[in-house]
């Protein structure tokens, strides 16, 4: 049922919600001036996207979803949430957030071309082997940002002889090597670094989530 309000008691009701709206995502009680308006103001998602069953065939679909169902039910799950498709080009970034009402695991599968090897340390923790890296052919950024455990339970374990510094709070998980499938709970705070690169749809960072 569509109830009409006279416009003073909707734009009233409107406030109110929004003002709740507000507090309930930034919870800014005890916010410095001026802190509510920048934290508007921060991009939280800038990405373009769409269901997989829009860009696939039925029969790709179909394959896409049974080879991830057969993989999630090794860790004991049954189904997963339609999957999207998302696209990211130059200055594109999701900011740091959770999903944790969609399910108890979350996936980032990547279709990113990769450009020849690179040589780095053997102690490299993004090496694809031992001294190798796969770089991104066509941008930079774009890596899969978590926070760390240590920042999730900051104070078991607190050393304040250290200072940290961004290594050390997050984590970066390049988009590439292509076919790369992460895994990783939801409830994790989480975003995708800037992307620095091209308008070419065919030269950004893709990737199939859910």
């Amino acid at each position: 049922m569509i109830k009409h309000e006279s416009e003073e008691d909707e734009s009233t009701k409107t406030e109110n919600e929004d003002d709740d709206q507000y507090h309930h995502f930034y919870n800014l009680d005890d916010a410095l001036p001026g802190e509510r308006e920048t934290t508007a103001r921060q991009i939280q998602y800038s990405l373009k996207r769409a269901q997989c069953t829009e860009l696939m065939g039925q029969e790709h679909y179909s394959q896409l979803v049974d080879e991830l169902t057969t993989l999630a039910a090794q860790v004991g799950l049954t189904a997963i949430t339609p999957p999207w498709i998302s696209l990211y080009l130059n200055g594109d970034e999701q900011n740091f957030h959770t999903d944790a009402p969609h399910g108890p695991l979350a996936f980032v599968f990547s279709l990113c071309r990769h450009d020849d090897i690179h040589h780095t340390s053997s102690s490299s923790t993004t090496s694809t082997t031992s001294g190798q890296l796969l770089l991104p052919k066509d941008f930079e950024g774009g890596e899969t940002m978590m926070l760390r455990r240590n920042i999730l339970d900051y104070w078991r374990g607190y050393d304040g002889s250290k200072g940290l510094e961004c290594p050390s709070i997050v984590r970066f998980i390049p988009p590439t090597p292509l076919g790369r499938c992460i895994a990783f709970d939801p409830r994790v705070p989480h975003g995708v670094n800037k992307v620095v690169g091209s308008n070419d749809p065919r030269k950004g960072r893709i990737v199939i989530h859910g």
